[in-house]
């Protein structure tokens, strides 16, 4: 069963065992990330590379705006933390990389994002943004005079 690639230059990847310029590709995405600046990844786009079955210049142009984001919140005082999460939901098990924002002198959270890397034999398949990933905490709810109820809230907002 032959594989589904997203990536057009993740064939080439595959027919020269490129795992270099793949893992270059992922390096700059989370180094953009990062930085909160969409045009340390930009280069690296083949023209007909589809991240999130958008084309490049409509995926970099999300991507600018969640960074925009970002560093309108924190007023450009800002650092980005990273950590590998896992996947609660629909990609049970799989890892995600969740950017935090955070005030460099104040500690502030000014929220985050995730994004799935997908990968396969180190190859790079695809990137795309993942919403539903945290680990949600119950909390009670009992409104005066009604009944209680426990609802899932995300421990952290993101964007």
């Amino acid at each position: 069963m032959e594989s589904k690639y997203y990536l057009k230059t993740c064939k080439s990847f595959v027919e020269r065992i490129d795992l270099f310029k793949s893992k270059k590709v992922i390096d700059k995405f989370i180094e953009s990330c990062l930085h909160l600046d969409a045009s340390i990844f930009e280069p690296l786009m083949g023209e007909e590379d589809v991240f999130e079955t958008k084309e490049k210049y409509r995926f970099l142009a999300e991507l600018k705006r969640l960074f925009d984001k970002g560093r309108i919140l924190s007023k450009g005082d800002f650092r980005v933390n990273v950590e590998d999460c896992t996947c609660k939901g629909c990609s049970l098990g799989r890892t995600v990389k969740h950017f935090e924002v955070v005030g460099s002198k104040t500690n502030r959270n000014f929220g985050g994002f995730g994004f799935l890397i997908d990968a396969e034999d180190e190859i790079l398949k695809n990137i795309y943004r993942f919403l539903n990933y945290k680990e949600t905490k119950k909390v009670w709810i009992q409104p005066e005079g009604l009944h209680g109820i426990f609802t899932s809230r995300h421990k952290e907002e993101d964007w």
